[in-house]
């Protein structure tokens, strides 16, 4: 492609960026608050309360304790504004803004990947709704993406500043969540094996690294091996749930055997009823197909790491040096991919999208370079192309469909998703008007399944009642009678039925 080529191309990725990025502060309110986000933002607000550095976060299914590294992010954008929904704006702000210059710096990187089909990776339901919610998972996706495009510019041009930005980016990102741990050894054994010379000469940089993550990582380590106390997450809170979570279906014995070859659900829009529950497109054939159309996108990861695979296998090897960024993207992609699906299935991990976002970038990057492919047969590069661009246009339209449905119906009364933030928020300033004794009934599935959610949310927003105000039964119910609605609404009185749609 010709200079000429490439510029128009580079204007097509930006804009696409800026108008993808921009769209996801539409309705800022339109977001999740369900279990682990007040959690999450009670720890945030006790740090500047003055109950001092938070020293854990959230405790994983497992039972490992994360870093409270999101717990200090959100703690940082509650000193800038005690608003929730002003918060979950600029936490979309600053992760899309990690993202974009991740994307921005690997498309330089690379000779090989069209600029333009990056644009691909921002563009599905998983990227709108990651990109919003104000929870700890996801901010694996742009650190990781950050860590794996300053490392690859590194392996062309070695420079201390790259070796900085991609250390904390990876150390970060597995101190937020162990699911990054694949991309994290990938890019540690790659750098171990191919720039040990480099190495050897910057002795006191990597222990400048080192110190530097050593110091983020110390409030955990001390609060992990019970040398001090620190406040994690998990703050027992509010009267207990009135209703039990509801069981996983049964998975079959080989789901996570083979759940890591699966990311590339995360840009396409299959399985998106995970948050907006299922029949979410009963009403539209359009959207149906859509949605069916973009299965697309896993023939094309998969197709994309075939052929890093025989590029890598025609260079002689992952860790051949010297081979140029684009065969260091095909190694260390590669070597994530393997070790995260025996990551996962060691784990016993599956069913749930957030478990790829350790690896995002790794799928992406496959997806990426799939419809960059530049076949020797000119019909073949087309369809490659054309497919890109049809996917494209899918997942717009489902993205678009996702985020005004959402907004129409006030989320779902599904427990990956509930009523919105900002509808919530609603209820609670209703709630406010009456006196802390009133008797309050509660009809709303989410707030009965972690009623902790309501006692956070209202010491968040100071709306925990008025000790003046009336003591008159108050119940908290769905708005409207469609059971897809998950508009809520707080109404003077004891239990009573749901009003019919409006």
């Amino acid at each position: 492609m010709g200079t000429v080529g490439r510029k128009v191309e580079w204007c097509f990725f930006l804009v696409i960026l800026a108008v993808a990025m921009a769209s996801r502060h539409l309705w800022p309110g339109d977001t999740g608050w369900i279990n682990d986000e007040p959690y999450l933002f009670l720890s945030a607000a006790n740090m500047l309360s003055g109950a001092g550095l938070a020293t854990k976060g959230l405790v994983g299914s497992l039972g490992f304790t994360y870093g409270p590294v999101p717990i200090w992010i959100f703690a940082g954008l509650l000193r800038l504004t005690d608003d929730l929904v002003t918060v979950a704006t600029l936490r979309t702000a600053l992760f899309d803004l990690i993202l974009a210059a991740s994307l921005i710096w690997l498309a330089a990187s690379s000779r090989r990947l069209r600029v333009v089909a990056g644009s691909l990776l921002v563009l599905s339901p998983y990227a709108w709704i990651y990109s919003r919610v104000v929870w700890d998972n996801p901010w694996i996706t742009p650190l990781g993406a950050l860590g794996l495009a300053a490392y690859i510019s590194f392996c062309a041009s070695p420079a201390r500043y790259k070796a900085w930005i991609a250390c904390l980016a990876l150390f970060l990102v597995v101190h937020i969540h162990p699911m990054s741990v694949p991309l994290v050894l990938a890019v540690g054994i790659h750098g171990y094996l191919t720039q040990r010379d480099w190495l050897r000469t910057q002795l006191w940089t990597l222990a400048a690294i080192a110190a530097v993550c050593l110091l983020i990582q110390l409030p955990w380590l001390l609060a992990t091996l019970h040398i001090i106390s620190g406040h994690a997450a998990q703050v027992a809170i509010g009267p207990a749930p009135q209703l039990q979570l509801p069981k996983e279906p049964p998975a079959a014995w080989y789901a996570s055997s083979i759940f890591g070859l699966f990311g590339g659900r995360h840009f396409s829009a299959l399985g998106f009823d995970y948050f907006l529950e299922p029949g979410w497109t009963r009403d539209n054939p359009w959207l149906r197909g859509a949605v069916l159309f973009s299965v697309i996108a896993y023939g094309l990861v998969w197709y994309g790491a075939v052929r890093c695979v025989l590029r890598v296998r025609a260079a002689g090897g992952l860790f051949v040096r010297q081979r140029g960024p684009d065969h260091d993207l095909d190694s260390v992609c590669l070597l994530a991919f393997v070790i995260g699906c025996v990551f996962l299935a060691a784990l016993g991990r599956h069913t749930h999208p957030h478990y790829y976002n350790g690896n995002w970038i790794v799928y992406g990057y496959f997806l990426w370079s799939a419809v960059s492919e530049r076949s020797t047969k000119r019909s073949f590069t087309w369809l490659l192309q054309g497919a890109g661009a049809a996917l494209a246009v899918a997942l717009i339209f489902s993205t678009v469909s996702a985020a005004l449905r959402v907004h129409r119906l006030g989320g779902t009364r599904g427990i990956h998703f509930g009523a919105t933030l900002g509808n919530q928020i609603e209820v609670a300033r209703v709630l406010v008007r009456s006196s802390p004794d009133a008797p309050l009934s509660i009809e709303v599935k989410n707030w009965l399944l972690f009623p902790h959610s309501l006692t956070i949310l209202r010491r968040l927003t100071h709306t925990e009642g008025d000790p003046h105000g009336p003591t008159a039964p108050i119940t908290v119910r769905y708005r409207d009678i469609d059971p897809d609605s998950g508009w809520i609404i707080a109404t003077p009185g004891g239990p009573q039925q749901p009003a019919g749609p409006k």
